[in-house]
């Protein structure tokens, strides 16, 4: 072999890389465990325990080493150990549980912003409100939609009078046409979108998530997260969903002159007394109570009929039916308690022009971040309710979020309360120390801190604070402080977010994939070991070695990038092996062909390796080319499954032709003997001799007749489309081993709650079951519909189980199965499922055509490529078909999700290897000008690679099957779908893609053996 220097550096240096890889993981482990006796240590508390304090103090140990070097390599470079773990091998949702999402930049508000005073412009925030609602179904982005639907308001051209004053957009004139400005938005809303990106890069760093993968799809404005590892979805969704814009805030008190009557005059207005429709008297009223400009009352005068400060309305419309007003229980600069389902009533009423026109001009209404507490220190469902003072002629706030340089969370000394710290730059100091000194000097009056417009915390002045620090206290839990200071110290995000697609996983759920998946990866290696060793003897334990090698050498790669293995990774490692095995057998199937002919033991090796290449180049070039399609229109799961496949298809090349080469001749350079077969296996497939040619019309006919029951079944009887297509709400429950439920009972125990029935299937063990619902499916990204949604499925199973439910607890991994609880859940909006409907169809199609190209330009033949896809849609339509035929009649789900898409593409590049292998060998024989019939000269070649065949589509099967058989239900469809695909595909290549180039081809005369006979007779 030519250049085995290289190859043995090449080899030594991949090893050598590797090696460092796997050693990252000693410092890091060792810093993990002094975190875990810092914490322990001082809370005399251990990491199952999973307290508040154990978990701050681990965190905070963690974050003060992340920066200093603690591992060198060579002398020549100091890893910090946030370096080391952003280099590691991470575990992703499905085997460490945690949340994955899809958020929707929301662009509204940068529009308003951009118009500025043209932002209360009717036909503009109509045509906001159309954007949003085409955006749930539409594949044009928010900003087209918006242009789109503003013209169709106002008419064409009209985009430049709204704009015209806005210098973020440049130069607008009264004749800049739409096309410009629309062009203007576009690129102004792509660089805030970038921007949000990158900020919430940021925040989910001081997260702490381990390894987590943040990208970006700027054509659809969405932003993919991973966060594996998060044992609480409901705090996660915070952290990603506000927009952090801090604000200090002067108020006022329930008690200032003026504020008390304009509560009870926007009672009477909103019904509570008698008021009369006459204009004259409304006006009256209004004037009844005069601010000056900065908020001041000069003229009040009292409201009769009002008797003390408790009066209710006997009104349900009436504002004070709903909100108790400040009675003096409350602290000073509370206005009033409002229930927290009566907050809607609330906020219309107050924002009607009559009654905010009752109130000082430079005053707007915000609510509590939390509820109140009662006098025993527990959570209410009550809010409370704030008038914020704000500047004259101004809605901005005296001091905002940009002048924070720092924020930590910390413990109280004093208290023991959990607290914000905050730092403030220069001039945010000298900010803060006028309005401490102001509040400290007006009775101590209070100042409110709020984030995105709820108010966190409004503490007393006592005395002016006049050296750029604060600290915030709103009762808050170490992750809500540890949250808040990480979001203060990145800053505010340039436009919100909201979550339109979302997947959690408990943590228990994790560990039982990683036992399983380990399970059938560790039950496939041992079939492939033995079958190699049954079937090759002595070569099969350098194709054993080989192996090793490669998924050594593979997870070594996956480890330099960073990349997060997931369930669907490790069933790209199982496919791997089984590919690896493939181009093994290869290999030693030629060198057998080579050693029949009476050759040389070296000889063969030297021949049988020489004319595999093109077999096995070609091979994994088409199934590079459809994982790599994958990996380009794959999302989330489905991506890490086509990046672990490219990078070991490359890896198993590498392997099997030069690793395994030197270690062939190393072996036989000390003398040694080689064997490729054993007893068993020495006569196998040695005298096939079958007619496939002849035999082709009767497969048409089985596959013509199998392929249309497939299709008659998917019309009528249709698809078990997963959420992933369909959108909706799925949850994963796991019902307490004495409850008595089917999945009939129930989906009518839910079908009341959801006003439509439910789809619920039983995936793994007796007691779990996956529901899937469309309810309020089109509201999936308004903020609280999921929360709507789990509120009616915990109704509903209550009801059907008679006892409570723990349905939120994903991060508990200690509910057992005496409790019913939520084990997974996922969320898709429609937008999302369109999106990946489209994408799905576009790889398959690009799949196709990228096959069909590479065999035209490697064969230069149009009737290669021809039998070539008519293969692989019969092995598509195959797939579809059974999927179709035996839903509902397996006891496992047989979801078409983006999983399928996976195999089914997989089982494209693995059909296309084997009829590739197939078609290098009938070129081969036709350019020997054997004298023979052109169909023998095609069952010849079909029947010399029959044994490489059977041999590569055993090894895969097997791993395959183990992982059907003990991989977990969440990957039972995937598995089941490579099954049928192999099985299908191996017949195809046989009896579909040879036999249809041979009938395309004109200068072929295909005759039958049978016929053959009868002619020389």
């Amino acid at each position: 072999m030519q250049g085995k220097g290289l190859i043995k550096v090449l080899l030594g240096l991949f090893i050598a890389i590797s090696l460092l890889q796997f050693s990252y993981f000693i410092p890091t482990n060792k810093q993990e465990r002094l975190a875990d006796e810092y914490a322990a240590k001082i809370t005399g508390k251990t990491a199952q325990d999973n307290t508040p304090e154990y978990k701050l103090l681990r965190s905070n140990y963690l974050d003060s080493i992340a920066d200093i070097p603690i591992f060198n390599v060579l002398f020549i470079k100091n890893y910090t150990y946030a370096e080391l773990k952003q280099q590691q091998l991470g575990l992703g949702l499905d085997l460490k549980g945690g949340m994955s999402a899809f958020l929707q930049v929301d662009l509204s508000d940068f529009l308003k912003g951009l118009a500025g005073r043209n932002a209360n412009n009717t036909e503009f925030l109509k045509a906001i409100d159309n954007a949003n609602e085409a955006l749930k179904s539409s594949q044009l982005d928010f900003i087209a939609l918006f242009v789109q639907e503003y013209k169709k308001l106002a008419g064409e051209n009209k985009l430049a009078k709204l704009f015209q004053k806005t210098e973020a957009l440049g130069t607008i004139t009264a004749d800049t046409d739409d096309a410009t400005i629309t062009r203007l938005l576009r690129q102004k809303a792509t660089e805030t979108v970038k921007l949000t990106f990158e900020r919430l890069k940021q925040r989910i760093d001081k997260l702490g998530v381990a390894q987590p993968n943040v990208s970006l799809d700027p054509n659809r404005d969405l932003i993919a997260v991973e966060m594996p590892g998060i044992d609480n979805p409901q705090r996660a969704e915070e952290f990603l969903t506000k927009s952090a814009k801090l604000e200090f805030w002067d108020v006022y008190r329930y008690s200032d002159a003026g504020i008390f009557q304009s509560f009870q005059l926007a009672d009477k207005l909103s019904g509570g007394t008698s008021v009369t429709n006459d204009s004259t008297q409304h006006v009256a009223m209004r004037d009844s109570i005069v601010f000056n400009e900065l908020g001041e009352a000069i003229d009040t005068v009292q409201v009769k009929d009002v008797a003390n400060t408790n009066t209710t309305s006997t009104s349900s419309n009436a504002l004070l039916s709903v909100l108790s007003l400040n009675n003096g229980n409350m602290p000073m600069s509370v206005m009033g308690l409002v229930e927290k389902s009566k907050k809607r009533i609330v906020n219309e009423l107050l924002a009607r022009e009559d009654i905010k026109a009752l109130f000082p001009k430079n005053a707007k209404f915000m609510w509590s971040y939390k509820p109140s507490q009662d006098v025993d220190g527990k959570m209410t469902n009550n809010y409370y309710l704030y008038l914020i003072k704000g500047l004259t002629n101004s809605d901005k706030a005296p001091l905002d979020g940009d002048v924070v340089t720092s924020a930590s969370q910390a413990l109280n000394p004093v208290n023991g309360q959990v607290e914000v710290s905050l730092r403030m730059n220069a001039t945010g100091a000298k900010k803060w120390a006028e309005m401490t000194t102001k509040a400290a000097g007006d009775s101590n009056r209070e100042i409110a801190i709020a984030l995105d417009d709820e108010v966190v915390s409004a503490p007393s002045v006592n005395t002016p604070i006049t050296g750029g620090s604060s600290s915030i206290t709103g009762n808050f839990t170490v992750d809500e402080a540890t949250d808040f200071a990480g979001i203060l110290e990145v800053g505010k995000l340039p436009a919100r977010t909201k979550i339109v697609q979302k997947n959690n996983i408990g943590p228990s759920l994790g560990k039982e994939n990683i036992s399983k998946s380990l399970n059938a990866l560790a039950m496939g290696t041992v079939m492939v070991v033995l079958t190699m060793l049954l079937y090759y003897s002595g070569a099969g334990l350098i194709a054993i070695l080989t192996l090793i090698i490669n998924v050594f050498l593979l997870l070594g790669t996956l480890s330099s990038f960073g990349t997060v293995l997931t369930l669907s990774g490790i069933a790209g490692i199982v496919l791997t092996m089984g590919m690896a095995v493939d181009a093994n057998v290869i290999i030693y199937e030629r060198i057998k062909e080579e050693l029949a002919l009476g050759k040389t033991v070296k000889q063969s090796i030297v021949d049988g390796f020489h004319h595999s290449y093109s077999a096995i180049i070609d091979g994994n070039l088409t199934t590079l080319l459809t994982a790599i399609i994958l990996a380009y229109f794959g999302l989330g799961p489905v991506k890490g499954f086509a990046v672990v496949l490219i990078i070991g298809v490359l890896t198993s090349m590498f392997t099997a032709i030069f690793v395994s080469r030197l270690i062939i001749d190393w072996w036989l350079s000390k003398d040694r003997n080689l064997t490729y077969w054993t007893s068993f296996s020495k006569g196998a497939f040695k005298n096939v001799n079958f007619d496939w040619i002849g035999m082709r019309k009767k497969a048409y006919i089985i596959s013509g007749g199998l392929t249309l029951l497939g299709l008659v079944s998917i019309f009528t009887k249709g698809f078990d489309l997963g959420v992933d297509y369909n959108g909706g709400f799925s949850y994963n429950i796991q019902f307490a081993d004495n409850t008595n439920v089917d999945a009939e009972k129930i989906r009518n125990g839910l079908e009341s709650v959801f006003a439509a029935a439910p789809i619920v299937k039983q995936v793994d063990g007796k007691n779990t079951y996956n529901v899937i619902t469309s309810y309020l499916v089109t509201e999936s990204a308004v903020e609280g519909t999921s929360d709507k949604v789990l509120a009616k499925l915990h109704e509903g199973v209550k009801t059907l189980t008679g006892t409570d439910v723990s349905l939120k607890d994903f991060s508990n991994t200690e509910l057992g199965s005496d409790k019913t609880h939520i084990v997974s859940s996922a969320q898709v909006g429609p937008t999302i499922a369109d999106d990946l409907k489209r994408t799905s169809f576009i790889a398959g199609i690009l799949a196709i055509l990228g096959v069909f190209l590479y065999i035209l330009v490697r064969f230069n033949k149009w009737q290669y490529s021809v039998g070539a896809i008519v293969a692989l849609l019969h092995d598509s339509l195959m797939m579809l078909g059974l999927f179709s035929l035996l839903k509902g009649l397996v006891p496992f789900t047989l979801e078409i999700d983006q999983n399928f898409i996976a195999a089914l593409l997989t089982v494209i590049g693995y059909s296309i290897n084997d009829t590739v292998i197939i078609f290098d060998r009938i070129r081969e024989y036709f350019t020997l000008n054997i004298q023979k019939p052109s169909s023998e000269i095609i069952n010849d070649a079909i029947n010399s690679t029959l044994s490489r065949t059977m041999m590569t589509s055993f090894t895969t099967i097997i791993v395959v099957l183990m992982l059907f058989m003990f991989g977990g239900a969440s990957i039972k469809g995937f598995a089941f779908a490579l099954l049928i695909g192999i099985f299908v595909g191996t017949y195809s290549s046989v009896f579909i893609s040879a036999p249809i180039m041979a009938d395309l081809s004109s200068d072929l005369k295909l005759t039958s053996r049978k016929s053959l006979k009868s002619a020389k007779k």
